[in-house]
């Protein structure tokens, strides 16, 4: 009663032995989800009572994936394709659009002073292109076209070309 901690364990030997995986979650964010990338084995994703987390070791330790997603208890969570998809509890559903740069963070990534991440590939559509005005509210479509993804270790002094 009362205890809000985040009990998550892993077993590698086929439920002989587990071993909590909660370092780095929110103590009082209870989980609710969790979902292993289908592409990377590893790449774990979290829906606590608080939020989205990730870890890139197999659970040894966890960090916020909350970006612009409201303090929101995440009830459910479905890798599909190159997108993540995070069911809330109230707020709709969110979508994290193309995680192709997660799946590609490393070590050597994390330590280099810039990294360029591979791209994913597009499609050149020559069709109607759509249109009308936003609308309020409703969530962004990804952008059309290439995206190219970088990480700095260090914030430029100046604009990036």
């Amino acid at each position: 009663m009362d205890d809000q901690r985040p009990y998550v364990y892993k077993t590698t030997d086929y439920g002989q032995t587990w071993h909590e995986i909660a370092n780095g979650i929110h103590p009082n964010a209870f989980a609710r989800v969790i979902r292993e990338d289908p592409v990377r084995p590893g790449l774990l994703y979290a829906g606590t009572e608080r939020g989205v987390y990730i870890s890139f070791d197999a659970g040894a330790s966890w960090q916020s994936l909350q970006l612009d997603l409201p303090a929101v208890a995440v009830h459910d969570l479905l890798v599909k394709d190159r997108d993540v998809v995070i069911g809330t509890h109230s707020r709709g559903f969110w979508i994290l659009d193309d995680v192709t740069p997660l799946r590609q963070v490393t070590d050597d990534v994390a330590r280099a002073a810039a990294h360029l991440f591979s791209v994913t590939p597009v499609y050149r559509n020559l069709g109607a292109r759509g249109g009308g005005r936003p609308v309020r509210n409703l969530g962004q479509n990804p952008p059309r076209g290439v995206v190219v993804t970088y990480y700095l270790k260090e914030k430029p002094a100046a604009d990036v070309t």
